[in-house]
């Protein structure tokens, strides 16, 4: 998909990237900072389990009823996508989602190299 619409685009500049499910798989990454900003540490507990039985952050969805937002909602029914995920997100940083998201990492290198080579 990401290809095709870059093709479909036909501009260099133009980086297609789907975040494979949704940005939740980002803020699972996050569960010290979820649980500390939730103040609840068994939430930590229940998000690396996630992460790891699933074989990674972006991998984590199932079906509908277990797509990240869904499980950030069962586990933490407080969580708001718009607040708290950018902060956990934050507090994560580029370094981590790149060093365990195999994906967002190659569109990141993709932008980094379109960059250099605008220079």
């Amino acid at each position: 998909m990401e290809r095709a619409t870059g093709q479909a685009i036909g501009d260099r500049r133009f980086l297609p990237h789907f975040v494979l499910h949704e940005i939740e798989a980002w803020v699972l990454l996050g569960h010290e900072a979820l649980a500390d900003l939730a103040g609840e540490a068994a939430l930590a507990r229940a998000m690396r389990t996630i992460v790891s039985e699933a074989g990674g952050a972006e991998l984590v969805n199932d079906g509908v009823a277990t797509a990240p937002s869904k499980r950030m909602l069962d586990l933490y029914p407080k969580y708001r996508k718009t607040s708290d995920g950018p902060l956990v997100i934050a507090e994560v940083g580029i370094d981590a989602i790149r060093s365990a998201c195999p994906h967002a990492n190659s569109w990141f290198e993709a932008v980094r190299k379109a960059l250099a080579q605008d220079r």
